[in-house]
């Protein structure tokens, strides 16, 4: 018998090395990917029962990685207006 979890997840983001507007089209385009896989794996899920488990495993891991990925990106660029002075 298949029993519901309910889980919440949570997203916080900062642009310091990027303009907003760069970091909003990076940031949903990140999304929506993650959100068109996480839909394809539970539409296989329906017919492979397997799926049904790497579906609930993938959800948090990749949401995780995205935060770390984009937090890796903001601290490892140049800060936005910075390009330009030397010293």
């Amino acid at each position: 018998m298949a029993v519901p979890v309910f889980a919440m997840l949570g997203y916080g983001d900062f642009a310091i090395s990027t303009d907003v507007k760069t970091k909003v089209k990076r940031t949903s385009s990140l999304l929506a990917l993650f959100s068109g896989i996480l839909i394809g794996l539970s539409l296989v899920a329906t017919k492979v029962y397997i799926f049904n488990y790497i579906a609930a495993i993938f959800s948090p891991l990749a949401h995780e990685a995205l935060i770390l990925y984009e937090r890796y990106i903001e601290k490892t660029d140049v800060l936005c207006g910075e390009e330009g002075k030397k010293g």
